[in-house]
């Protein structure tokens, strides 16, 4: 790769606020921030939800979707043919 054309590609310490879970992951994510994961220190990103907090990754799917919608009347009105 060219110098000085592409980010800096490193581990980065991502921390999710709702939870406080913290994971290494690849990145090219710039922060002046920095913090400390087993032992070892990285730049620190921090998110307002990940997939250790959001709802659709911890099985509580919320049936919103099942329940409104054009699908939702058409299984209402002609109701779910079954196997």
């Amino acid at each position: 790769m060219k110098e000085g054309k592409h980010p800096e590609y490193r581990a980065v310490l991502f921390e999710d606020q709702t939870t406080g879970d913290k994971f290494v992951v690849n990145s090219t994510r710039k922060s002046n921030l920095t913090g400390t994961h087993e032992g070892k220190e990285y730049p620190l990103v921090k998110l307002a939800v990940s997939s250790h907090s959001h709802s659709f990754y911890l099985g509580d799917k919320g049936q919103k979707g099942s329940q409104y919608g054009r699908a939702a009347q058409f299984l209402k009105k002609y109701g779910k043919k079954g196997a």
